[in-house]
């Protein structure tokens, strides 16, 4: 009850003090923590992140889930839920469903950069490069942005083609 009764204020601080009781072992007192985080703001996403992977590792994976379709629900046009849920399809094996969650959180926020660093990752270990590209550039043009066109330059990179990279890159660099 002390822990609780001391519990900071702000999401941030509450988040904080979430990570350093979880870095010494406390994961109840660590979940409290981000618990409180989500009080203060409902909306703090590392302090959601870390309560969906503490379900995740204490084999909840249904606990987590609910959390996840709960936040999409609430907040269909933000990416961090789509991104949760492609983590957890990612981690069934469900490539089409993370794939489908993927685009939809670059649709809802363009400069997700981590939605596109997870949908190249996906394409190239499904090897699935030329579609990979095709898609990036795609959504890097349509979209105008900058995290795109970083990855479609990762994408040009990996496959040796070093004019097309450095244009991509160049593109990224004038809009960001």
């Amino acid at each position: 009850q002390a822990l609780a009764d001391a519990m900071p204020k702000s999401a941030e601080t509450a988040y904080l003090l979430g990570m350093g009781l979880s870095s010494v072992g406390r994961r109840d007192d660590a979940r409290a923590a981000f618990e409180r985080s989500l009080q203060n703001m409902a909306t703090y996403w590392p302090a959601i992140e870390m309560l969906i992977e503490d379900d995740l590792s204490r084999d909840r994976k249904p606990a987590a889930l609910k959390r996840i379709e709960e936040l999409i629900a609430k907040y269909p046009l933000v990416a961090g839920p789509w991104l949760f849920r492609a983590n957890i399809r990612l981690l069934d094996g469900d490539a089409n469903g993370a794939e489908a969650d993927l685009l939809k959180a670059i649709e809802t926020e363009p400069n997700a950069h981590l939605a596109y660093l997870k949908l190249a990752r996906l394409y190239f270990q499904n090897d699935r490069k030329q579609e990979a590209l095709e898609k990036l550039k795609a959504i890097a043009v349509t979209k105008n942005s900058a995290p795109g066109y970083m990855q479609l330059g990762r994408l040009h990179s990996g496959m040796q083609q070093f004019d097309l990279a450095r244009e991509a890159y160049e593109k990224a660099i004038a809009l960001d």
